[in-house]
């Protein structure tokens, strides 16, 4: 019968563990409490991933550039078209990337909470009218999809250095805009995009943070009862282990996820309605 002990790691001075200190044993049922006290984690870190896939696919296309722009020192010219097809590849890749974040946080938060699913709609919808790199950037996929590429201009020179541009009289051809059409009218005539995924990147910055916010009851309640637990117990750093039998070594080790934890508390940080402090899992406005 397997056996459920709540313990601390013991460890040399080069970390390595020797023993297993207060071994208190637990019965199943409160194992698996103690674990859905961390269940948003998960709820998080899947937020947390394609978040960040959104920003590393914004910054390989800004970067892009910079590569570019240290080839260009190494030799005085190069052909374009190779350059341009990937620069296009990196800016499609981004602009796919925004739908794809989207889906997937609108999907974890039905799971969690189907009501926080309008007010999550409603701030999106917000920001599509607010910024106009959003609007611009959620815009163009269609384009890329039935009409054609973005970047259509290449320059180079030793005092500029690299630039992709965008052609406005030929993105103006094509007819699924609506409303956005005006917009893209004021435009130059040949532009840089740069400036405008930037703007997106605001929005989905504001949009994950939005998102954190309907676990920190949640996230709140589970940091009092860790705390309260080790406090209980006299443990600074609880794990449990199970045995398959009392005699036998340990067959599993599950610490609580309290990093990642505090990295959630980190990142909801950043939203300027929240200070959190991790030592005691309390919000000060």
């Amino acid at each position: 019968m397997r056996k459920y002990y709540l313990t601390e790691l013991g460890t040399d001075k080069d970390g390595i563990v020797i023993n297993l200190w207060k071994k208190n044993e637990i019965s199943e049922e409160e194992f698996y409490q103690f674990f859905n006290w961390f269940r948003f984690t998960g709820y998080y870190s899947r937020c947390k991933i394609i978040k960040a896939m959104v920003d590393e696919s914004a910054n390989d296309f800004i970067n892009y550039y910079s590569i570019l722009n240290d080839l260009l020192k190494k030799q005085k010219g190069f052909q374009s078209d190779p350059y341009l097809i990937t620069g296009n590849k990196l800016l499609i890749a981004y602009l796919s990337f925004i739908t794809v974040f989207i889906d997937v946080v609108k999907n974890e938060i039905s799971k969690h909470q189907k009501d926080d699913l309008a007010s999550f709609q409603k701030l999106d919808s917000e920001l599509y009218d607010e910024l106009f790199g959003y609007r611009l950037c959620k815009r163009m996929r269609n384009y890329v999809t039935h009409f054609g590429m973005p970047l259509t201009i290449f320059n180079q020179s030793m005092e500029s250095g690299v630039s992709m541009l965008c052609v406005k009289d030929e993105l103006l051809r094509f007819e699924g805009w609506s409303k956005l059409k005006d917009e893209i009218m004021t435009l130059p005539d040949n532009f840089d995009f740069r400036p405008y995924i930037r703007e997106s990147q605001a929005a989905i910055q504001t949009l994950f943070l939005h998102a954190l916010e309907f676990v920190f009851n949640d996230a709140l309640k589970g940091y009092e009862n860790y705390q309260r637990l080790c406090k209980e117990q006299e443990l600074k750093e609880p794990v449990i282990v199970t045995f398959d039998n009392e005699n036998d070594a340990a067959k599993e080790m599950h610490p609580f996820p309290i990093d990642v934890m505090i990295q959630y508390f980190t990142a909801l940080n950043e939203h300027p309605g929240y200070n959190i402090s991790v030592n005691n899992g309390e919000q000060r406005d």
